[in-house]
């Protein structure tokens, strides 16, 4: 965790590989490798991660952060039913917020579900009315029913 912040990626995962080595179950160091991946661009390897992270706990209780992390992973690779039901089941778990609810939208949004992606960039509006990128959402989920609208004339 310390060496998470120094700006040397590829030696700190592979710091954070070597004590899985050790303790294979270490859920903060899973985290972490899953985490790592995330930023480097690597989202399959992150999933992986956080489909060993998950395994650790009884099915449906897994900490809202890891159903977070996997919905953006999946997002990532494109597989956006997925996402939305990783972020579906993050809400469910914890405390919504706005950047949660914005992430479920954009998800639903790239699955085709235009009304409940609109719904849930309201919700994270709701929470935080500043929240650019849910506004920024809005605005694309308006822009293409003007556009559907203008086609079907």
């Amino acid at each position: 965790r310390l060496l998470h912040g120094t700006g040397r990626m590829h030696e700190d995962l592979a710091d954070d590989h070597r004590a899985l080595k050790y303790e294979p179950r270490h859920c903060e160091a899973l985290l972490l490798v899953a985490e790592w991946h995330r930023e480097m661009g690597q989202p399959w390897r992150a999933l992986t991660a956080l489909h060993e992270l998950s395994d650790l706990y009884p099915p449906g209780s897994e900490p809202q952060q890891v159903l977070y992390l996997t919905g953006r992973a999946y997002s990532a690779t494109g597989r956006y039913e997925e996402a939305v039901q990783s972020f579906q089941a993050a809400l469910d778990r914890g405390e919504a917020t706005a950047e949660l609810c914005f992430r479920l939208g954009e998800a639903q949004w790239m699955a085709g579900s235009t009304g409940n992606a609109a719904q849930s960039a309201r919700q994270a509006l709701a929470l935080t009315p500043e929240h650019q990128p849910s506004r920024e959402l809005l605005e694309r989920i308006e822009l293409a029913r003007r556009a559907g609208q203008t086609a079907s004339r």
